[in-house]
């Protein structure tokens, strides 16, 4: 009898002419010499997945309220803002940094 093997393969080591991360094009680092009739199949499949921190119409605005708490208010008057952020995956400081961005830019 055959030793069982397993060949673990990534997505992002396909092969340039792939055409996506789902539907891509493998080269195995060494060759499976099987008996006739053998058969090949998958026995697991793991399909990570990472959901956006900031998705379009779900978390991407950002709602600014700027209070003035001088008794001058001509310094700066009260203010509302809506920022819209680009949907993506952040990290914390990368959300940090957009949301500076996006602060001083109003």
């Amino acid at each position: 009898m055959l030793p069982i093997k397993k060949s673990y393969i990534d997505s992002k080591h396909r092969t340039p002419d792939s055409k996506s991360s789902s539907d891509f094009k493998y080269d195995l680092r060494e060759s499976f010499l099987m008996i006739d009739n053998c058969p090949f199949y998958v026995c697991d499949v793991c399909v990570p997945h990472s959901w956006y921190t900031i998705e379009p119409g779900i978390n991407n605005k950002f709602y600014l309220h700027v209070s003035n708490d001088n008794a001058d208010p001509t310094l700066r008057p009260n203010a509302n803002y809506i920022m819209t952020l680009e949907s993506k995956i952040y990290t914390g400081a990368e959300l940090a940094i957009e949301l500076s961005y996006r602060m001083t830019a109003v």
